[in-house]
């Protein structure tokens, strides 16, 4: 009886850890195509048009900018465009609604930035 009971034990933690392995691989993770839906959700329908007037950057790229009606406005940028180090006061940024690209306005050139999850474009 005794056996028996030691039996029931090691195959229940073996089916708990199952169990456990199964939840933790399969269940719990976000699947690549739920992130890049979520990106193209969140950053296709944004549009921008300003002039760069200050910037910082946190979890996200945070500017203040004034349009060409004169207006200040602040957006906050998803860091799935890679702005870093590529920005500076006075640029000008642009994106239509609807696009995947953000275009970097220099004066003597123009930057186009594609839209990128983990460091690959969608």
């Amino acid at each position: 009886m005794e056996d028996l009971k030691n039996i029931i034990k090691i195959v229940g933690c073996l089916v708990g850890g199952l169990l456990f392995f199964y939840f933790y691989f399969f269940i719990l993770p976000s699947r690549n195509e739920d992130i890049d839906k979520d990106v193209l959700d969140n950053c296709l329908p944004l549009q921008y048009d300003f002039k760069v007037m200050s910037f910082y950057s946190d979890r996200y790229y945070n500017f203040e900018g004034r349009t060409k009606e004169g207006r200040v406005v602040r957006y906050k940028l998803p860091r799935n465009w890679s702005l870093e180090n590529v920005c500076t006061e006075g640029d000008s940024i642009h994106k239509l609604a609807g696009e995947k690209e953000l275009y970097l306005i220099k004066t003597d050139t123009v930057i186009k930035l594609a839209l990128k999850v983990h460091g690959e474009g969608i």
